[in-house]
């Protein structure tokens, strides 16, 4: 699991787009008084279980993004952009290997907090189901 969480936020952070994000990329939370736009990552439960297939274990990973913006449009943007990244594609990892990659759901909505200034925070959370392959103890 960590070589995927790794992977996956090395992505987000080396791509010019996500990666320039003024607010930044963090895993579980954002300090209180973070400049927008910024995503926090976060692991879900696995829908399925982990499938021993004789030498080697294969099993989902869900991990989410939500992306926070001062508009709607920025914020479905950024979401997109994620979604190009991850979508279908494949992941380098440095112990296992990761088999596939889709899109399990995504959702653009107004947040109910607002900024120290009043402002409307937009929140986009797009979460993907990794197909994760490792030998046992990985």
């Amino acid at each position: 699991m960590n070589a995927l969480l790794k992977a996956f936020k090395d992505r987000i952070t080396q791509d010019t787009v996500t990666g320039a994000l003024a607010g930044g990329v963090h895993w579980g939370t954002a300090t209180a008084l973070r400049e927008m736009p910024f995503i926090i990552l976060t692991t879900l439960p696995s829908f399925g279980q982990e499938e021993n297939t004789g030498d080697t274990f294969t099993e989902y990973q869900p991990l989410r993004c939500a992306t926070y913006a001062y508009s709607a449009a920025e914020a479905a943007k950024i979401c997109a952009r994620l979604e190009t990244l991850f979508h279908a594609r494949t992941l380098p990892l440095v112990v296992g290997r990761m088999l596939h990659c889709h899109k399990g759901s995504d959702s653009l909505m107004q947040d109910p907090e607002r900024d120290d200034a009043g402002q409307e925070i937009w929140q986009a959370i797009i979460d993907f189901n990794f197909l994760v392959q490792h030998n046992p103890g990985d």
